[in-house]
C-alpha cells in the first residue's frame, strides 16, 4: 500500500472516531498548513515524508503503527 493511502486510510478511521471532520483539523492538530496537509493528501512525496508522518502520529498520541 502506498504511503498516501496509508495516510488517507488513518485519517478516515480519525474521521470515524470523531477525533476529525476535516483535512484543516488535522493541519491544526499536527500545527502544519492546510496547504501542506492537502499535498500529503495527494501523494506529494516532497510533504508526505517520514518526519511529516512521525508528526501526524504524534498529534494523535502515536495511535499508528508508522
Amino acid at each position: 500500500m502506498e504511503r498516501k493511502d496509508r495516510f488517507k486510510e488513518a485519517f478516515e478511521y480519525l474521521k470515524n472516531r470523531g477525533s476529525v471532520h476535516t483535512q484543516r483539523d488535522v493541519a491544526l492538530k499536527m500545527d502544519s498548513s492546510e496547504g501542506n496537509v492537502s499535498k500529503a493528501f495527494k501523494g506529494d512525496a516532497r510533504v508526505l515524508t517520514n518526519r511529516f508522518l512521525r508528526r501526524f502520529n504524534e498529534a494523535y498520541g502515536n495511535i499508528f503503527n508508522l
